[in-house]
Formats: structure tokens, C-alpha cells, sequence
């Protein structure tokens, strides 16, 4: 049970709003599940909450707003390192699909999921975007969790174990947001999964539907210059084009990967309010190339970052997400200063919330925003010494140690363990199915 009041006192905090800030030695008050204070410590008083509080010392830890993961695939855990070495035609068409057909069931999406979260939950994830199959499944697994998740109402034209068509998906996917439409973790948007496998006539059914639901759009968009080519040759138009003409354009757009994009199209996607999603260790695992960071941030479009499935990145920690993204624009643009640590955080924080349409809820430790807390170490080998807390979370990508999570004002991580799932149960089902894999392939 989460505690009613629980003080924070941690060396450093930084809370992603305002901007460009990192509070040393504050404290972070939790009113039931909502963040109720964030103060000195030499302010804090117990008594202005009548001695009802649990306090928590975090001496050598940066508190730090939960991670989001704006596009995954979270039940693909249990493909990591399955197709390694080849390129994204081939990992998808003579691998993932095939696979898929032969073992997708609710159950693989259950334990994939499972495993998925406990890997997010450790590396500081505390909320994600799926596009997946059997979306149930993966809520149940996340409301049993305690993690918060935006569930994909997937939507493709080919058949699978779970619909035999995209109309079959669409109503299983509405079914899914009737039923957790008012749980306080869960939220939903419309996946189409991209423009070569959703038909024009459903994406413009999906962009009505958006409006009346007010639900997000979460889609692959200019993921490889095949996609684009294929598009020009079949209709005369880029994907973009085409999407701008069925009203998908717009702020509700959760646009996955966009690794090639016209420059004419820019400023389109500026007017247009839509979010781009930077996945660059996909990208670069299935040799699609990089996305222009640089090109978007300077023309102020929202941007987020997201890990992939693990299938197409063996990893699910956004904090080594933020650090390639990083470097890669910096490299790109030959330029160490176009994203700063701060810049670089509010990928996967505030940015990622205002793409899912919940910038008033997380994305920053802010009063009266859901107690959504990550406590990182700072007194680690490699962490001494310490001259920027902001630069060392991104600075280490992925070696940082988490060490604390809270999911609504609950602790769903302490002392660097799970507290809400069977580690042991977990490993042992996915090393179940790698058996099953091994065998079947």
C-alpha cells in the first residue's frame, strides 16, 4: 500500500520544470499519490503534516521525474537477440512476422510483458507507449505492476493469432479502451502500425475515431528510405503527404522513428503540432540510419525517445536512449552543444508526456502532478566525483544504478529490488520460452 504522506530528502533533485534547474539538498512531499511539496530540506517541517509521514533519507541520489518510453513493443522482450546482424526488411519479414505467427498467444504477451517491465521498472521507466497484440494482457500485467502505460489499439491489414483484419483489430482495440478508460494507470491511442500495412481508407476512419475518443496516435513513420520509395512508386506521394491528407498530421501524432524526412516537410510538421519519437539504437541496429535531431529541435517540434521492442534494440533503458541520442546529434552536427543534459532528460520526461497527451499529469516534479519518482545513485564507481548531477544521469547512459521507483505515489522499486513482481517467476518463464524459441526456429 502506498503511504499516505512519504518526504524525500535527497542530495539533488531535478525536476525537469522549470527548466534548466537542479535543486540541491531538497525534499519531495507525497500526499497520497500526488506530489505535494518540493522544498529545501532546511524548510521542512513534519508537523505541517501532523507527524503523519514516512521519511526517507536518499543521501548520494538524484531524484528525478520517471522515465517515459515513448514507443516500445514491451512483450518482444522475449525476442531480444533473437534476429541480430540484419537489416529491417529481412529482420522483419523472415523473422519477427513468422515467429510471431507460430508462438504469438496471450500468454507470450503476458510473460513477455512482465519481463519487459521489471527490466523498465529498474532502469527508471515508470510509464511506456506499446504497440502490441493481445493489449489486455499487457494492461493487466502493468495494473499488477503498478507501472503506468499507454496501451496501443494496434492496428495492421494482415491476420495474426489475434484478428484476422484490420477491422477485427480496430474493434478489439475500442473494446480495450472501453474497459480501461477510467483506470488511473492506464491510457490508450490508436497504432497503426505504418503506412505500407494499414490501408488508407482505416487510417481515415483511425483519424475520426482519434477525435471522438481524444486518444493519441502512435505510428512507424519514415523508418527506411525503402518506405518512402515504395510509397512514391504506388501513389506519387511520400508517406508524410499521404498522412497529411487523411488528417493524420496533427498534434495527436506520435510519429515513430522518422529517420528520413524531406526538408520541405519540416515546416509541415512544425505547423502541425505532430511528435516525433527518436529511436536511435533501432535505428542504427537495423541500419536505417539517424534521425535528424537537430533538424526538428530547430524548428521546435516536439520531441521524445523510446527504446523499440527489444527485438530490434536488446535493451530496454531509456537513460542509454537519452545518451546516444546525445552524441549522435552532437556528432552529426559536429556541434557539442546543441543538446544540453536537461535538453536531453526532457526527451524522456516532459516532452514524451506532452506527446501523450499527459503533460498535465507527469513528466516533471511538479506540485500536484501524480508521484511518478526516480531515485538514481550518485556514489557509484564512476560517479566520483560529481560536477553536474544532470550531466552524470546522462553522461553514464545506462550504468546509472536505480535505485528507488515510485509509480503513483506507490514504491515499486526499493534498495535497487522489485517489490511488486516475482523476479525469480519472471526468468523462469522466459527461459521457457527460450526453449520453446530455440525449437521452433
Amino acid at each position: 500500500m502506498a503511504h499516505k504522506n512519504i518526504a524525500l530528502h535527497a542530495d539533488w533533485i531535478v525536476p525537469i520544470v522549470p527548466a534548466n534547474v537542479c535543486l540541491q539538498d531538497h525534499t519531495l512531499v507525497i500526499r497520497e499519490n500526488i506530489i505535494d511539496n518540493v522544498l529545501p530540506t532546511s524548510q521542512w517541517d513534519p508537523k505541517d503534516y501532523g507527524n503523519q509521514v514516512e521519511e526517507i533519507q536518499l543521501k548520494d541520489r538524484i531524484l528525478i521525474p520517471g522515465l517515459i518510453n515513448s514507443h516500445t513493443h514491451a512483450a518482444m522482450s522475449l525476442f531480444a537477440n533473437y534476429a541480430d546482424d540484419v537489416s529491417l526488411k529481412d529482420w522483419l519479414f523472415n523473422y519477427i512476422w513468422p515467429i510471431e505467427n507460430q508462438l504469438l498467444n496471450s500468454k507470450f504477451v503476458r510473460d513477455g510483458t512482465q519481463l519487459a517491465i521489471a527490466e523498465m521498472l529498474l532502469s527508471g521507466t515508470t510509464c511506456f507507449n506499446d504497440m502490441y497484440f493481445f493489449g489486455e494482457e499487457t494492461a493487466r500485467a502493468c495494473i499488477d505492476a503498478g507501472i503506468r502505460s499507454t496501451i496501443g489499439m494496434t492496428i495492421i491489414d494482415f491476420s495474426s493469432n489475434y484478428g484476422s483484419s484490420a477491422e477485427e483489430y480496430l474493434r478489439k482495440g475500442q473494446i480495450i479502451h472501453d474497459k480501461f478508460k477510467s483506470h488511473p494507470l492506464i491510457t490508450t491511442a490508436f497504432a497503426p502500425h505504418a503506412i505500407y500495412s494499414v490501408s488508407e481508407s482505416m487510417l481515415s476512419k483511425i483519424a475520426i475515431l482519434a477525435e471522438e475518443l481524444d486518444v493519441q496516435i502512435h505510428m512507424h513513420v519514415n523508418e527506411s528510405n525503402e518506405e518512402i520509395s515504395r510509397s512514391r512508386e504506388e501513389t506519387g506521394k511520400t508517406p508524410l503527404q499521404r498522412l497529411n491528407k487523411l488528417n493524420i498530421l496533427n498534434e495527436r501524432l506520435m510519429a515513430v522513428h522518422m529517420v528520413e524526412t524531406q526538408e520541405e516537410e519540416l515546416e509541415v510538421l512544425a505547423s502541425k503540432g505532430v511528435n516525433i519519437v527518436h529511436c536511435p539504437t533501432s535505428n542504427l541496429k537495423l541500419g536505417c540510419g539517424i534521425m535528424p535531431l537537430h533538424k526538428f529541435k530547430k524548428r521546435g517540434i516536439n520531441i521524445c525517445i523510446g527504446t523499440d521492442g527489444s527485438a530490434s534494440n536488446n535493451s530496454l533503458s531509456i537513460l542509454s536512449e537519452i545518451k546516444l541520442a546525445s552524441l549522435l546529434a552532437k556528432g552529426k552536427e559536429k556541434n557539442g552543444s546543441i543538446l544540453n543534459a536537461f535538453e536531453a532528460l526532457e526527451l524522456a520526461t516532459i516532452n514524451a508526456a506532452k506527446a501523450l497527451g499527459l503533460s498535465n499529469q507527469i513528466g516533471s516534479l511538479e506540485k500536484k502532478k501524480y508521484a511518478d519518482v526516480v531515485a538514481v545513485s550518485a556514489n557509484d564507481i564512476g560517479s566520483s566525483p560529481l560536477f553536474s548531477p544532470e550531466n552524470q544521469l546522462v553522461s553514464k547512459g545506462g550504468q546509472n544504478k536505480v535505485t528507488d521507483v515510485w509509480v503513483n505515489g506507490k514504491r515499486l522499486v526499493k534498495d535497487c529490488e522489485l517489490i511488486t513482481l516475482d523476479i525469480r517467476n519472471i526468468l523462469n518463464k522466459a527461459k521457457l520460452w527460450e526453449s520453446i524459441i530455440k525449437e521452433t526456429t
